[in-house]
């Protein structure tokens, strides 16, 4: 990998930023308005002679610290261009007269993309030294390790990884069905798919996935993710519909109000892989009396557990879609059926210290039966049992004045251990096809469920699912040291 180090910041040289003046007003509660404090000093008929032989200076300067005679000098910085207008138009000025009198200033500039700047590089024919050192974490002084974007906000960055599939998935059916449709429907479809390509894209921003971005700013990144996401799947559903000729929703709202008016809600489930998969789907559904069919009209293995305490209301409706084909789908139908009870899905809630082991196929479980903490996990087939201790954390974030934890840099407080949580409550649901246990941590926003699925192949079932719910932490207030929570 070709790459290079700034020689200093990657904004734009003081003096040399005309951008000056722009203010950001932000809403209340997210921080003092973002101002540009650099002295404008802006390339005018008098002035350009010496502006330019400052800026050569600059160019000079920087010179001695790169192996060629191409300077990369950046032009920007964090919340530039709001008036791009402004920068280009008293840059054009500076690079115009600088290659009118390179002679007499010694340089030659452009504008100049990175891959441009590599290129001359290259082409100069130097030899570079070859590094193999870890880079990671990133560090710039003594006491900022940059380590805390790797989970901040971490709604976003999950987030962005459903996006990701939605558009995957939306781009692939996009393109098996666009021929459906003549040029004037096609041309929304796209339009529509666009949306989505934009807002992902968006969210790759060094400011957007990572987490560090204001409240205002990532509320902004939620709602295009959401917003993109939509679009998405309403152009999916209208391919999907000219493939079965009859409505398909792309909204849960269609499929609680069908189940809650006792009519049929239909799914598909989509492989955008290469391979044949089997494996369990989760639906959230209001009712708890429920069975599912493949389109032939067979019976699909199914249970239902209460919704989890966090995020979700109703049910959570387990089924087992089987060998949905490499880019294909499979349709199923949900049913209600009021003569089937709740119990009929032989789905069992047992006292929690009742049951401490959980096992499918492959896998078994074993956990303390006072703490329901994982203890083993063990390999039925290869005969292995590794022993396993499993804490809730949290560090208590340093305030010191000169370096703060943040959500650019993890930095707990000086000697000062990690604080446990302990578990307050637990449930396992012993069911015929998914089993779980359900923990709650004494901080009531700190949830943690482990899944087995049972029936899959030795791939498939040797996963072992763990999600979690995170948030919103419950904070000591007036004394806002915040809460750095580990597992």
């Amino acid at each position: 990998m070709f790459t290079h180090v700034l020689d200093s910041h990657y904004c734009t040289p003081a003096g040399f930023d005309w951008e000056h003046g722009v203010t950001q007003d932000l809403p209340k509660g997210d921080g003092p308005p973002v101002v540009i404090t650099q002295s404008p000093s802006w390339v005018t008929e008098t002035n350009v002679h010496r502006r330019a032989y400052e800026y050569a200076q600059v160019a000079k300067k920087r010179a001695a610290w790169f192996k060629t005679n191409n300077v990369l000098i950046p032009f920007g910085c964090d919340f530039n261009f709001q008036n791009a207008w402004m920068k280009y138009k008293n840059m054009d000025k500076l690079i115009a007269y600088i290659n009118e009198h390179s002679e007499e200033l010694g340089i030659r500039a452009q504008y100049s993309t990175l891959s441009d700047y590599f290129a001359a590089v290259r082409a100069s024919g130097e030899t570079w030294t070859t590094r193999e050192i870890d880079f990671f974490p990133y560090i710039d002084n003594n006491q900022s390790y940059w380590t805390g974007f790797y989970t901040s906000r971490p709604d976003l960055k999950q987030l962005c990884r459903e996006t990701d599939a939605v558009m995957r998935v939306s781009e692939i059916i996009l393109a098996l069905g666009i021929h459906n449709f003549n040029q004037t429907t096609s041309a929304s479809l796209v339009g529509n798919l666009q949306l989505m390509r934009k807002a992902a894209a968006l969210s790759q921003h060094h400011d957007a996935v990572t987490g560090t971005e204001r409240r205002v700013t990532y509320r902004d990144y939620k709602k295009r993710l959401e917003h993109g996401a939509e679009a998405a799947n309403n152009a999916s559903a209208t391919i999907l519909k000219s493939f079965f000729n009859e409505d398909v929703s792309s909204t849960n709202k269609t499929l609680w109000n069908n189940l809650l008016n006792q009519q049929d809600a239909s799914i598909l489930v989509y492989n955008s892989l290469e391979f044949t998969r089997t494996q369990y789907h989760k639906v959230n559904v209001p009712v708890d009396s429920l069975q599912v069919f493949d389109s032939q009209g067979n019976t699909v293995p199914s249970e239902i557990h209460e919704a989890l305490s966090f995020g979700e209301v109703g049910y959570s409706l387990f089924f087992k879609a089987e060998s949905i084909p490499p880019l294909g789908y499979s349709a199923f139908v949900i049913r209600p059926s009021s003569s089937l009870p709740f119990v009929a899905s032989k789905k069992s809630f047992h006292d929690s210290r009742m049951a401490s082991t959980m096992s499918n196929e492959y896998l078994s479980l074993s956990f303390d039966s006072s703490s329901g903490r994982l203890q083993t996990l063990r390999n039925i087939q290869e005969g292995v049992t590794i022993q396993m201790q499993q804490s809730m954390l949290y560090y208590v974030p340093s305030n010191s004045t000169s370096q703060t934890s943040g959500a650019y840099i993890f930095r707990p407080q000086a000697n000062e251990p990690p604080r446990n949580l302990s578990i307050s409550s637990f449930k396992f649901v012993d069911g015929p096809l998914v089993k779980e246990l359900q923990l709650v941590f004494n901080e009531s926003s700190i949830t943690q469920v482990v899944r087995l699925y049972v029936g899959l192949d030795d791939v498939m079932g040797n996963y072992l699912d763990i999600e979690m719910h995170l948030g919103p932490l419950d904070v000591e207030y007036p004394t806002r040291d915040g809460k750095e929570v580990c597992t």
